[in-house]
C-alpha cells in the first residue's frame, strides 16, 4: 500500500450514507467503531506489519501500535508462539525465565502500562512533560509502594487509588510521594495533553533516572501487551547468521495493528478500503435501528469486499503454506517414522 487511506479521504461518502454532515463528530464516531469491527475480523490489506524489535533480556513489551503477534523469529528462527495458559498445563513443560526455558518459543505474558518495570528498592516515579503548556495538568498513577501496600490519596475528601502527580514544565520532574515496589507500577491515567508525557525510574540515592514508559499525547489509560522470550537473555548467534543490527540480539515479528479511534481528516485509517467501511457504518446503524437482518447483510458485504482487496492484493500466483508446529519443540507435532 503506497499510501494509507485517511478519515477525510472517506468521510464525505460515509457522512452521504449515515445521511448526516461532514462537520458533525459522529461521522468520525461510526468510522472508527467501523474499523474496530472490521479489523478483529481478519489480516487484511494493511492490518498488520513486520517488525525488528531489538531486546536486551527476555522480556518484550511490544509498542502502543501492535495489538496481536502473529508470527516471530529469533536469531533467523521462527518461533512457536504459545498464549498465557502454556507455561500451566499438567503435562506441559514449566514457567518460563529469562536466563533458561524450552527454546524456540514466544510466550504471551500479562498486559503492562510500561514498556519497563521499576527494579530494585530506593526507587520513585518520576514524570516529565515535553511541552510547557502541559503544566498544571494531573495524571494518576497506581503503584504498589515500598511496604507492599497499595498507594491510596485523598482528593477532595474522596479516597482515590493512586496518586495524582500534577505535570511541571521542562526541564524539571515530578516525583511520587513513595517510594515504589519493585514491579509495583500497574496503571495510569492521563489527559489528552500536546506532547509526550514520561515516565522515568528515580533513584533517590544518587538520582538516577531510567526511562521506562513514554505516553503519546492522546494516550489516556495505555495498556500495552508483553511477551517472553524463554531463555532469551543472552546475546544472539552471529550476525553474519541473523543479520542482526541491534547492539545485542532482535526479534523479527509479523504484528497486527491495535484499533486507533480517528478524529482529524489527516488521520490514517487501518482499514484500507472506503467502501468496506461504507457498508460497516450502514450495519452499525441498521443496529441500533433492531434491524439486525439487514445489518447482518451489510457487515456480510463489507467482509466480502475486504476478502476481495486481499486477494487482488496477494495475486494468484501465491503459494499457501502449511503451518505446523516443529517436532523439536514442546507440545510439537509427531515425527513422522520412515
Amino acid at each position: 500500500m503506497a499510501t494509507r487511506i485517511t478519515f477525510g479521504s472517506v468521510k464525505n461518502s460515509i457522512a452521504r450514507v449515515l445521511s448526516m454532515n461532514t462537520t458533525d463528530t459522529r461521522v468520525a464516531e461510526y468510522t472508527s467503531r467501523a474499523q474496530e469491527r472490521l479489523l478483529h475480523k481478519g489480516k487484511w490489506v494493511g492490518t498488520f506489519g513486520r517488525f525488528r524489535v531489538c531486546v536486551t533480556d527476555s522480556c518484550l513489551t511490544w509498542p502502543r501500535e501492535i495489538e496481536t503477534i502473529e508470527a516471530a523469529a529469533h536469531c533467523g528462527h521462527a518461533l512457536t508462539l504459545r498464549n498465557g495458559w502454556y507455561e500451566f498445563l499438567g503435562n506441559g513443560t514449566h514457567v518460563a525465565g529469562e536466563c533458561c526455558g524450552f527454546a524456540n518459543q514466544l510466550v504471551d505474558r500479562e498486559d503492562a502500562c510500561a514498556f519497563d518495570d521499576i527494579v530494585g528498592t530506593g526507587k520513585k516515579l518520576a514524570l516529565y512533560a515535553d511541552n510547557a503548556s502541559d503544566a498544571g495538568k494531573q495524571v494518576l498513577v497506581r503503584y504498589y509502594k515500598s511496604d507492599g501496600n497499595k498507594c491510596y490519596s485523598t482528593v477532595g475528601g474522596l479516597t482515590v487509588e493512586g496518586e495524582y502527580l500534577t505535570l511541571v514544565a521542562p526541564v524539571n520532574y515530578v516525583y511520587s510521594t513513595y517510594e515504589v515496589l519493585p514491579g509495583g507500577f500497574y496503571d495510569v491515567v492521563k489527559p489528552v495533553t500536546l506532547r509526550m508525557v514520561r515516565v522515568f525510574q528515580y533513584t533517590v540515592a544518587g538520582g538516577a533516572l531510567k526511562p521506562i514508559a513514554y505516553y503519546e499525547p492522546d494516550e489516556t489509560n495505555p495498556v500495552y501487551r508483553r511477551s517472553i522470550l524463554p531463555g532469551g537473555s543472552g546475546t544472539c548467534c552471529s550476525d553474519a547468521e541473523s543479520q542482526d543490527t541491534c547492539a545485542t540480539h532482535s526479534v523479527d515479528i509479523v504484528g497486527k495493528f491495535r484499533h486507533r479511534a480517528v478524529s482529524k481528516d489527516d488521520d490514517a485509517l487501518i482499514i484500507q478500503s472506503g467502501e468496506a467501511l461504507r457498508m460497516m457504518v450502514q450495519a452499525i446503524r441498521k443496529e441500533e435501528d433492531s434491524m439486525f437482518q439487514d445489518a447482518t447483510m451489510y457487515e456480510a458485504r463489507a467482509e466480502k469486499i475486504l476478502d476481495d482487496q486481499l486477494k487482488h492484493w496477494n495475486g494468484s500466483g501465491v503459494v499457501s503454506p502449511i503451518k505446523v508446529v516443529g517436532c523439536s519443540t514442546f507440545g510439537g507435532n509427531i515425527p513422522q517414522l520412515v
